[in-house]
């Protein structure tokens, strides 16, 4: 990956906003890695306990969003660390209902922010 590819910055601004320096450890997967035809940007891995995550960026896909897209991917996924301790007891039928959770809860996130900011 390139060292001046966009998500670095994101994912360095994104930690300090949330909290959360050095408790995420990022990898960024080459497209020559990736399942092809997946729509997944990224995967997130945490160990709440341990205020602890791991998060895999595709980057195959992640070369197809836009700066507002990738930002957007950038707070959801840090938005799963934040909420792991809740999303761990929700029962795997209800996984649509707890990533729509996570998206909105996000989506607030980055309003409130980008209001404050600008």
């Amino acid at each position: 990956m390139s060292a001046t590819h966009p998500i670095q910055g994101l994912v360095s601004k994104w930690e300090t906003i949330f909290n959360l320096p050095d408790s995420i450890t990022h990898y960024y997967v080459p497209e020559a890695l990736c399942d092809e035809g997946s729509d997944t940007i990224a995967e997130t891995l945490c160990n709440w306990e341990y205020r602890s995550a791991s998060i895999s960026w595709f980057m195959g896909k992640v070369a197809t969003l836009t700066d507002v897209e990738l930002e957007r991917a950038v707070v959801h996924e840090m938005t799963h660390v934040l909420l792991a301790p809740i999303e761990r007891h929700v029962a795997k039928r209800y996984t649509e209902q707890a990533e729509f959770a996570v998206e909105n809860t996000a989506r607030l996130i980055m309003r409130i922010y980008n209001e404050n900011v600008t």
